[in-house]
């Protein structure tokens, strides 16, 4: 993880490194619990990769790019919208 945030100077991935130490420390510190099972783990890496990628190419195919770029509010609330989606579907699936 420190090797990602001193290569990389960006948001994104301190984000990345963030997801990423939250799994290993599941994994090393709770190996027996529900929530260290690969199924667990890759499947909920797995949908937030699906669903974050849909909620960024949504907005660059649909004519409301501009607008959300122009609105930070709205792009924030957009954001939003892809968590609350993706801990709604690892609800449902279980993940």
């Amino acid at each position: 993880m420190f090797a990602v945030l001193l290569l990389f100077d960006s948001f994104n991935a301190a984000a990345v490194a963030a997801g990423l130490g939250s799994s290993v420390l599941v994994i090393f510190v709770h190996p027996s619990s529900e929530s260290a099972t690969p199924r667990s783990l890759l499947g909920g890496h797995f949908l937030a990769l699906l669903v974050g990628s849909a909620f960024a190419a949504g907005p660059i195919a649909l004519p409301i790019a501009s607008v959300l770029d122009e609105i930070m509010p709205l792009r924030n609330l957009v954001l939003a919208a892809s968590v609350g989606v993706l801990i709604i579907m690892m609800a449902v699936t279980d993940t």
